[in-house]
């Protein structure tokens, strides 16, 4: 009996800290991805010319869209029925095309019959693919199918296909088009009034000292979202630390013409660069990639729009507009989204599953932009 106490105080010794193991498997996990992150960063990004054969810019009467949808038919829910509403309250005549191999080819069906041109497109990823400058990264499309990400990462290169093969605008099923957009080769979009500049947070709704978008050479300053949205369309989701030099570009928005050289450039540093572990690295963070090192190239110059035109909620800061506290802050969002936004991202990972009261901004958001009365959607 002597002897149980020091036995079980050494056995205490040896006890796991839960908070101290989940810390290092953080920190360990971190460094994995800086190191990984590195390796991949020291080599250059190849930007690629225009394909001889692509067709030339082009008028277009009404404005064309593009969804993807790759994963299981039952999350598809609330808010991406409302994202594809969004379009036609905004665009009445627009079209829009939703790739996916799990939607039904029904699932539109009362948009269709009450006037709106929406379908769903089967895909093919080899097809789509093949002939590309991502065409390399099917080699091992097995090996990748296994991987955490893959869908996110499918979903990043295929919007990037289509837009190379078809052009149009690309939006995220969890973005809502807050206005019409002005799109420069769709004049009938013209006539609606262009969003007018936001007075928010610094380095929220910054763009260059003009007030219009940033070219490809530099980021967004100061002023808000540009009145013409052009060829080659890209927003800044947010600014490292705060740094107005370090933008973060996301792909949830984006307008571009079929054959776009940058769109080339993006698919060959896709298939050149692919890292299965890393999520943003094939999406966000390529896009930032291949801005910086060819955005300036003739042909491929870029539109770079600020924070408040397309992603004015910040993704760490989306779940305090879902209930009804700080009602003076989420009225201040909402008046900036009215005031200077084209779109709003939403978010969907971290606001799918939320409990949103009737007085909250997400509440609000999800339900002024509707075309179809306020009965589910069946997706049958």
């Amino acid at each position: 009996m002597a002897s149980s106490a020091p036995r079980s105080r050494a056995a205490g010794m040896w006890r796991p800290n839960v908070r101290v193991l989940a810390c290092s498997c953080a920190c360990i996990l971190a460094l994995q991805q800086l190191l990984l992150r590195a390796r991949f960063a020291s080599r250059s990004v190849v930007c690629l010319d225009a394909d001889t054969a692509a067709p030339p810019p082009g008028v277009h009467a009404q404005p064309a869209f593009v969804m993807i949808w790759s994963t299981d038919v039952a999350l598809f829910g609330l808010i991406s029925r409302r994202s594809v509403e969004s379009i036609f309250f905004h665009h009445p005549n627009a079209s829009l095309r939703v790739y996916s191999n799990t939607l039904p080819e029904t699932a539109f069906s009362e948009m269709r019959a009450a006037g709106y041109a929406v379908s769903v497109r089967r895909y093919n990823v080899t097809a789509l693919l093949h002939g590309t400058p991502a065409a390399p990264w099917l080699d091992r499309l097995h090996e990748w199918q296994r991987g955490l990400y893959f869908y996110s990462h499918l979903s990043d290169v295929l919007r990037l296909a289509l837009l190379y093969r078809e052009g149009g605008v690309y939006l995220d099923t969890d973005v809502l088009l807050a206005r019409p957009l002005r799109l420069a080769a769709v004049p009938s979009t013209l006539r609606h009034p262009p969003p007018r500049a936001s007075h928010g947070r610094p380095g929220d709704d910054g763009t260059a000292a003009s007030g219009g978008s940033s070219s490809s050479s530099a980021l967004p300053r100061g002023g808000g979202a540009s009145a013409l949205l052009r060829d080659g369309l890209l927003g800044v989701e947010s600014y490292a630390e705060g740094d107005l030099s370090r933008a973060v570009l996301n792909g949830a928005i984006l307008y571009f013409e079929a054959g776009s050289p940058f769109l080339r450039s993006a698919m060959h540093e896709f298939a050149a660069s692919y890292n299965p572990l890393l999520w943003g690295w094939n999406g966000p963070e390529l896009l930032t990639r291949v801005r910086s090192r060819c955005g300036a190239l003739p042909g491929s110059t870029v539109q770079v729009e600020p924070p408040v035109a397309f992603y004015p909620i910040y993704w760490g800061e989306v779940q305090r507009f879902a209930g009804d506290a700080e009602p003076e802050r989420q009225a201040d969002m909402w008046a900036t989204i009215q005031r200077s936004s084209y779109a709003v991202h939403l978010w969907n990972k971290k606001t799918s599953n939320l409990n949103l009261s009737k007085r909250s901004l997400l509440h609000r958001l999800l339900h002024t932009w509707v075309v179809l009365p306020p009965t589910p959607w069946v997706l049958s």
